[in-house]
């Protein structure tokens, strides 16, 4: 049996969309590659394949090699680490602006595009900070904070209800 947390490798099928991708960039500089989270012959759950690509001696594409990591193993990492109450977390694809996992009040299926929301606009502007506001999947004013994870173009936030947050300061306040 597998961990929940590790990913494992798998042989590779040249119709994925993860290999797609690495094939049609051969010539550029190695770098991960992620792809949007599917459910595939190999994979029968949601999960995203994270790849490096493989070259030849003279530097021609050889293949590459790929993990594959459970969307709901994710998810548990985001669980573990919960914001209190009516938290939210997300860990955010910058380069089409869709959800790659989620803790908090659902979005609707794994890899929902946020692109056009508030929140997204917020982190798009800035390494990392704070943010306030209603997050991408609902209406509910957080206190978020976000981070770009460092060499990938992937973000992390984090918000927690403002209401909630602020509860003891309204009651002293009145």
């Amino acid at each position: 049996p597998r961990s929940t947390l590790f990913p494992y490798t798998t042989l590779f099928r040249s119709d994925l969309d993860v290999f797609r991708e690495a094939a049609e960039h051969t010539n550029d500089p190695p770098k991960l590659y992620l792809g949007a989270a599917s459910v595939n012959p190999i994979m029968r759950q949601w999960h995203i394949d994270a790849a490096r690509t493989l070259h030849h001696p003279d530097g021609s594409f050889a293949g590459l090699i790929d993990a594959d990591y459970r969307v709901s193993a994710i998810n548990e990492v985001f669980s573990a680490s919960s914001p209190p109450g009516n938290g939210f977390a997300a860990l955010i694809n910058m380069t089409d602006g869709k959800l790659r996992a989620t803790w908090g009040p659902p979005i609707g299926a794994p890899d929902a595009a946020i692109a056009d929301t508030p929140m997204f606009a917020a982190v798009d502007a800035a390494e990392s900070g704070l943010w306030v506001g209603p997050s991408a999947s609902d209406t509910v004013l957080r206190i978020h904070a976000f981070r770009r994870v460092p060499g990938r173009d992937l973000a992390v936030i984090v918000g927690v209800d403002q209401q909630d947050v602020l509860r003891q300061v309204a009651a002293w306040q009145w």
